[in-house]
């Protein structure tokens, strides 16, 4: 399901790992800023595009029938959305017990924060990250360098992670839910250059 963060990029990796990959954007969506040849732009090289409408019922419909036939349907979203538009873990694993269904969130799906939209430093903030960086009683500094480095390697495990999954295969589906907050969490642990 396009959108941004961590999904897209997990989607071009498993893309350049062989994975066949459909990008499902909302029809009405405008391109972004940047127009690029699909061959060249990072959010659809690789990747077949289809805009659907998914508040309409043959849109949401199309999705559960193509996810009949994937082995992954990934989206990141709000809590909730996938759930309105019918085509939640519940709905999708309903027509495909196989699939894995892989979500990513800001906070997760529970507590209070859950329902916010929100930026990396705002996920460093609440996970701690940024307490431990910067001179004491000033304001915190961003990471920069090392959040991005970080973030990289995170993304590149979980994409790497995600595609033994996809050739083994377990005979039950499964939902992976991921939180950016504790994603960013990882960020603390020892890492060399």
């Amino acid at each position: 399901m396009a959108g941004i963060g961590p999904v897209p990029l997990a989607s071009l990796m498993l893309s350049e790992m062989g994975a066949e990959v459909l990008r499902i954007e909302r029809a009405g969506s405008t391109r972004p800023f940047l127009t690029l040849p699909d061959e060249y732009h990072i959010d659809r090289h690789g990747r077949s595009n289809l805009r659907l409408d998914l508040k309409r019922w043959e849109g949401a419909e199309l999705v559960l029938r193509l996810a009949e036939r994937a082995d992954m349907l990934s989206e990141g979203f709000r809590p909730d959305v996938m759930e309105r538009l019918g085509l939640g873990p519940d709905a999708v694993l309903a027509r495909n017990s196989a699939l894995i269904y892989g979500r990513t969130t800001g906070f997760g799906h529970n507590g209070p924060p859950s329902d916010r939209a929100s930026r990396d430093i705002t996920y460093l903030a609440y996970s701690g990250v940024l307490h431990a960086i910067g001179q004491e009683g000033g304001r915190p500094v961003p990471p920069a360098q090392r959040r991005r480095r970080l973030w990289r390697r995170r993304r590149y495990a979980g994409a790497g992670a995600l595609a033994p999954c996809l050739s083994v295969r377990a005979p039950a589906g499964q939902v992976i839910d991921a939180a950016m907050t504790e994603g960013a969490s990882m960020l603390t642990t020892l890492c060399t250059p």
